[in-house]
C-alpha cells in the first residue's frame, strides 16, 4: 500500500519522502522516525519547518534538539531513547502543562518500520495525554489571576498605544493557557493556542479570535475585557488588591541570625 493510497496528501507525502531521505543521510542508527507538525497535518506553509522524532536504542550522551537545513529545508529535530523520552514527557511536558513530545509522536507519521520501541514510546506518549497535566494549584491559580489582571489594565486608552500592544499580545497568551490550564486541560503556547483552544471548545477559540480582533485591528479592549471576566469568574475574578506572594527565606546573599 502506498502513501496515497492511504489518504496522504502530495505535500505531505514530499515531505515524508523529504525526512526519510535525512533519516537514511544522517542518522542511519535511528530505529523509529516520525514527521510532525504542520507537515504531517498538510496545513504547512511555504516556510515552516518539517519537526522530526527520531528514537534511537540508546543515547548514552543524552537527548538533543537540534535546527538544521537538509535539501534547503529547515528540520528541527528531537533525538531520544526511551528512557529519555519517558523522562522528558512525564517529569518536564507533564509538569509544564504543555505536551510538546507526547504530542509529537501521538500525532505525527511515522516513517520507518513499526518496531516494539516506537510502540512503548507510543503507549508513554498516549498514557501522558490521556493523564493529563499536573493540576494548577491554588496559589499558581490566584498568580495567574494576579497577573491576568495587570495586563487587562494596561488596555486602558489612557496608556501608550505600543505599550497596550504588548500587553495585549502577553494577554492572549496568558489568557489562553490560563483557560485551558484552570479547567484541567493541557496548555499550549504561541500559533499552537488557538488549535489547543479549538479542541476544547470552538465557542471558546471564536470568543479569543473575535475579542482579540477588535482589540488589535479597531484598539477596542471592550470584548476582551469581556472575555477575561468570563473566564476568570468560576476561579474568583480579577485579582489585584490583596494579593500577596511569599519568597522562601533562603533567597537572601545575607547570612541569617542564629
Amino acid at each position: 500500500m502506498t502513501v496515497k493510497q492511504i489518504g496522504y496528501g502530495d505535500d505531505v507525502v514530499r515531505a515524508m519522502e523529504l525526512v526519510r531521505k535525512f533519516v537514511q543521510v544522517c542518522h542511519p542508527g535511528a530505529e523509529a522516525a516520525v514527521l510532525a507538525g504542520s507537515r504531517s497535518r498538510g496545513t504547512a506553509r511555504q516556510n515552516s519547518d518539517f519537526d522530526v522524532f527520531l528514537l534511537f536504542p540508546s543515547l548514552p550522551a543524552g537527548a538533543w534538539r537540534e535546527v538544521l537545513i537538509f535539501e534547503d529545508e529547515t528540520l528541527e529535530v528531537f533525538g531520544h531513547d526511551l528512557g529519555t523520552f519517558s523522562y522528558f514527557c512525564r517529569q518536564l511536558d507533564r509538569p509544564s502543562g504543555k505536551p510538546v513530545l507526547p504530542s509529537l509522536l501521538a500525532q505525527g507519521i511515522s516513517l520507518l518500520p513499526e518496531s516494539p520501541l516506537l510502540e512503548h514510546a507510543r503507549s508513554i506518549a498516549n498514557e501522558v495525554i490521556a493523564t493529563g497535566p499536573i493540576p494548577l494549584d491554588e496559589d499558581r491559580i490566584r498568580h495567574r489571576r494576579y497577573l491576568i489582571t495587570d495586563l487587562v489594565m494596561a488596555l486602558n486608552p489612557r496608556v501608550l498605544r505600543h505599550e497596550a500592544i504588548a500587553a495585549g499580545a502577553a494577554l492572549y497568551t496568558e489568557l489562553a493557557d490560563f483557560a485551558l490550564r484552570a479547567n484541567g486541560h493541557w496548555g499550549a503556547s504561541g500559533k499552537a493556542l488557538p488549535r489547543a483552544l479549538a479542541a476544547v471548545s470552538t465557542h471558546l477559540d471564536r470568543q479569543f479570535e473575535d475579542a482579540f480582533h477588535a482589540l488589535f485591528a479597531y484598539a477596542n479592549p471592550g470584548p476582551v475585557e469581556t472575555l477575561v471576566d468570563d473566564v476568570l469568574r468560576p476561579f474568583g475574578g480579577r485579582l489585584r488588591a490583596g494579593f500577596r506572594q511569599g519568597a522562601p527565606s533562603e533567597w537572601t546573599d545575607e547570612p541569617r541570625g542564629q
